[in-house]
């Protein structure tokens, strides 16, 4: 194979993992109601998601540069599951609380 078609890959793969951490991320950020980190987080997601639509349409009969894309998008998901698990057992060792409080129902008096 060609030097210059495994950078390619190894770079659209990177830009798929990428998109897909801060995206899922994102998700459990505003699930969370964390405003700046849901910020941080959207803006990388659109600037990589502009960059993979002009890299799909370029090379849009090259059907191997979208596969491994989303294989990069699909690692991405489980290894941002596993970092978002790795912060929270962070958050409890240190005494923070990044996790929304739950709302607990109240009795109601007869």
């Amino acid at each position: 194979m060609n030097i210059d078609l495994l950078l390619k890959f190894g770079w659209v793969f990177c830009v798929g993992f990428i998109e897909c951490f801060c995206s899922t991320l994102n998700t459990k950020f505003v699930v969370r109601n964390k405003r700046i980190l849901s910020f941080i987080t959207s803006f990388i997601n659109i600037l990589i998601w502009a960059y993979v639509v002009a890299l799909t349409v370029e090379n849009i009969k090259n059907f191997s540069v979208i596969a491994v894309y989303g294989i990069g998008f699909g690692i991405g998901v489980i290894v941002a599951i596993q970092f978002d698990k790795y912060l929270d057992r962070i958050a409890t060792f240190k005494g923070l609380r990044i996790k929304k409080k739950k709302k607990r129902a109240r009795a109601r008096k007869k």
